[in-house]
């Protein structure tokens, strides 16, 4: 009798313990699952460069209704600004010290300035109102 509950203990304890390791694991995959979306390309590989600027430009077009004349000349600043950013991320990487924050922050609004220049006054407040989004959701994953 006592071998049988304490069985029966045991299985309830391991079975605890899978429901409990399951758990875990989805919010491991959820968090993941948001960074590949955020950052990385299909598969969790990490995006080239054009990657990167075909996605960027792929929102821009939705949602300010580029020209062709304007995609091609904003896709040429993000290509300038990401070929950058890649650039100095690899010397940061290579040196072994911190990237400098506030380097990159104006490399980012250098390149926004840039774009803004390209763009319509209608498309210059569709643009204000997209960069104060990606700002709030940047904030909001800070916080987390």
């Amino acid at each position: 009798m006592k071998k049988s509950v304490l069985l029966l203990a045991a299985v309830a304890f391991f079975i605890s313990l899978s429901f409990t390791s399951n758990g875990a694991n989805k919010t491991v995959q959820l968090q993941n699952e948001n960074f590949i979306v955020s950052q990385q390309g299909p598969r969790g590989q990490r995006m080239t460069t054009e990657e990167r600027v075909t996605k960027q430009l792929a929102i821009y077009q939705k949602k300010l209704s580029l020209t062709e004349d304007q995609a091609t000349s904003i896709k040429a600043v993000l290509t300038e600004n990401a070929e950058t950013m890649e650039a100095k991320m690899k010397a940061v990487k290579e040196s072994g010290t911190r990237p400098d924050r506030t380097e990159m922050k104006e490399l980012k609004e250098k390149e926004n300035v840039a774009v803004r220049a390209l763009l319509n006054d209608d498309q210059k407040t569709a643009f204000d109102k997209l960069v104060k989004e990606q700002a709030e959701r940047m904030q909001q994953r800070k916080r987390k």
